[in-house]
């Protein structure tokens, strides 16, 4: 069968971004809700959906967790675009050259991601016209 058409996961594939978006949602918390997430917790949103993110986090704050699903993507949206002054997102090696080795098939990228955190690892990545 010919290929059709090529996906790439984007974080763990073509980038990683967990441990900036685990210290982006960490300072989110700090800094507008004043408190603080524990490293039990950080490993466990890694590579998570926000769905059973939020989830596990109402569960463990309880009342004191204000947001609902969409603010905590938003809050931790804009710590992380905050720590890209600190932070470069890490490209992967050979990520790009992957991704323009399938140029003459049309290519999407499937992520568990926000648009948002897509599109900003998609313009770091340089590619962002790809899919």
């Amino acid at each position: 069968m010919p290929i059709r058409a090529v996906l790439f996961d984007l974080d763990g594939t073509l980038v990683d971004s967990e441990r900036e978006y685990a210290e982006a949602m960490a300072r989110a918390f700090r800094t507008r809700l004043g408190l603080e997430i524990t490293q039990q917790q950080r490993d466990f949103i890694t590579g998570r959906s926000w769905v059973d993110i939020h989830e596990h986090l109402s569960a463990a704050y309880g009342d004191a967790l204000v947001w609902t699903r969409e603010q905590l993507i938003e809050a931790t949206f804009a710590e992380r675009v905050e720590l890209g002054d600190e932070r470069d997102v890490a490209i992967l090696p050979g990520a790009r050259e992957a991704v323009r080795r399938f140029a003459d098939y049309p290519r999407a990228i499937v992520t568990g991601s926000s648009r948002m955190e897509a599109e900003f690892s998609l313009r770091a990545l340089a590619v962002d016209g790809a899919f």
